[in-house]
């Protein structure tokens, strides 16, 4: 039992630094011109260990993916179960704005990996996964007050709504800015509320 426990401590650790890695070398390139071997060598492992893990990068890269997005929906669905706990929507707003911060907190924590997966060099249909997670888990919760527009009208507001967050996040990364995730979370919020008329004034 105890050697099966180190087993999976090496592995889980040599899983980790081949993310990072990945991670690392996406920031600079793309995953088509990233090979095996320049992993390998640069958590000084050898292609075999890479294999017993991974089948290719691309597999790799997907876990990485898959991990993320995972997390993306835990927190929306614990600011979620928070906020369905009160019908004033004043209050829903407010866990709404309080979930965005935690949201922006382990974005930021998590800076390298995602900035990689949202930098050019990332792939874009996990972007578009992102944006497609946050339409789902929220839009239905916001229907009911849409005011006087169609449904399909709010589907399109929403779309622009979660496009335009996703793409503020990713400026956040790439720019380097002293922002912090509660400078980010009241933009998003503000536009979100008063549309960009409202901040301009």
């Amino acid at each position: 039992m105890v050697e099966t426990k180190k087993i999976d401590r090496r592995v889980k650790k040599t899983k980790k630094q081949l993310k990072k890695a990945l991670t690392t070398l996406l920031q600079i390139k793309p995953i088509q011109k990233i090979k095996v071997n320049e992993l390998a060598e640069l958590i000084d492992i050898n292609r075999g260990t890479f294999y017993q893990h991974y089948t290719d990068i691309y597999k790799l890269l997907e876990e990485i993916e898959n991990d993320t997005l995972q997390d993306f929906k835990s927190f929306i669905d614990e600011a979620k179960n928070k906020a369905s706990d009160h019908d004033n929507y004043e209050i829903t707003q407010l866990h709404f704005e309080n979930f965005l911060v935690t949201f922006l907190t382990y974005i930021q924590d998590n800076k390298e990996t995602i900035k990689a997966l949202f930098g050019p060099y990332g792939d874009r249909s996990f972007f578009l996964k992102v944006q497609d997670l946050i339409k789902e888990q929220w839009l239905n919760d916001h229907l009911n007050h849409k005011g006087n527009i169609t449904d399909q009208q709010f589907h399109y507001l929403f779309a622009y709504f979660a496009a335009g967050s996703v793409e503020v996040i990713r400026i956040w990364l790439q720019s380097e800015t002293n922002d912090s995730p509660e400078d980010i979370a009241k933009l998003i919020e503000s536009i979100n509320r008063y549309g960009l008329n409202g901040i301009l004034k």
